[in-house]
């Protein structure tokens, strides 16, 4: 799968560290070929994948799955919505369906080509999505009507989350080096900017992956990039948009998912994650921008997505990240003295048979 790059002496869990981990929770596979993206439900994973599937597992003993089949073309990205126990998928098929524990409910209809992303308000209640055709939908979540469109040239949607204060307002970032915030409210069937709220860029390459903060306040992003170049991190203060708080290099290939971790750092420190097709984990400290630990788990192959648990809980941060080669991850941070380590605690292995391939936003092997 090509050079890791992670180094001694700065952080790294070599290979011979990763195999005395304490023992993990192996639970059954649920994809074949590459997971592409990542939720939680509740105390459940969710995820989707390139053979067209949305999967929820719930974790522990019993390692339930639910698996919903339905999309016509891989899909790209999942959102769980714990307060109405749904799932939300957008697919290359072009569309934006609702799955429950009955199996498929809404189906979305309107945009024309790939959907790349999803979100749904914290009660349930609205929907966004965002796709090539350079389109931010807004949807009844109850009927799948959708309730307003916003077009902005060369606005290639790669990503957009709601904040997580209850409110009206997502971040969304695009190919052509922006990110914007948004306002369901004020969200007009036009062409213009006049829908946004605010806009703030200056990307080397453009984002591939954005989350928002609890307080509202702030706006991670992770970003393309080559040879280290703008395959980074960047911490975005909302009220202070002409610069980042803090840009995170150490990623040599795109920086493919970030999050902002629930709950607090050794010593009251905020932490973000993020995961790349270098095949490594990093986790940040929000507040000064330093590396607190760089990770290589033994053949995961490339990180294609990660997102943080928001349930809270005595064990500290933690969250889940998948892989072009089909696992699932779920680490808890441990801190030792004055450093810190992931600690796997379940994982999803890596399906069986035939890969199923289908051309997204992430690339063959081949291809790198």
């Amino acid at each position: 799968m090509g050079q890791k790059f992670c180094t001694p002496g700065s952080g790294a869990t070599s290979a011979a560290q990763a195999k005395q981990t304490p023992e993990y929770n192996s639970l059954p596979a649920t994809h074949t070929g590459a997971v592409l993206g990542c939720s939680w439900l509740g105390d459940s994973i969710v995820t989707c994948g390139d053979d067209n599937r949305v999967a929820v597992t719930e974790l522990g003993k019993s390692g339930e799955v639910k698996v919903f089949e339905g999309h016509e073309r891989s899909v790209n990205c999942v959102e769980g919505c714990s307060s109405t126990d749904t799932v939300f998928s957008a697919s290359r098929d072009t569309t934006v369906r609702a799955w429950t524990n009955e199996g498929a409910g809404c189906e979305f209809h309107g945009h024309t080509l790939t959907v790349m992303a999803v979100s749904a308000t914290l009660g349930g209640e609205l929907v966004v999505s965002g796709g090539r055709d350079y389109a931010v939908k807004v949807w009844d979540s109850s009927t799948g009507q959708c309730t307003s469109t916003s077009k902005i040239s060369r606005n290639l949607v790669t990503c957009l989350q709601f904040f997580k204060d209850g409110g009206c307002k997502f971040a969304q970032g695009s190919e052509d080096l922006t990110m914007r915030i948004w306002d369901v409210r004020i969200i007009s069937n036009t062409s213009s900017h006049a829908s946004t709220s605010l806009t703030f860029g200056k990307y080397v390459y453009f984002p591939l992956d954005c989350d928002t903060s609890s307080c509202s306040n702030y706006v991670c992003t992770s970003s393309k990039g080559f040879d280290g170049s703008g395959c980074e991190g960047r911490i975005w203060d909302v009220r202070k948009p002409d610069v980042p708080l803090h840009v995170l290099s150490g990623h040599q290939q795109d920086a493919v998912g970030c999050a902002f971790l629930e709950g607090l750092g050794e010593n009251g420190g905020r932490l973000m994650v993020t995961v790349s097709k270098d095949e490594t984990i990093k986790v940040w400290n929000v507040d000064n921008g330093n590396m607190i630990l760089s990770h290589c788990e033994e053949e995961s192959g490339m990180w294609t997505s990660v997102r943080a648990y928001g349930g809270g809980g005595e064990d500290g941060p933690h969250f889940v990240a998948t892989s072009f080669l089909g696992g699932v991850y779920v680490y808890r941070i441990e801190w030792k003295g004055k450093g810190a380590r992931l600690k796997l605690t379940d994982m999803i292995r890596p399906g069986e048979g035939e890969e199923t391939y289908d051309e997204g936003r992430v690339p063959k092997p081949s291809e790198l």
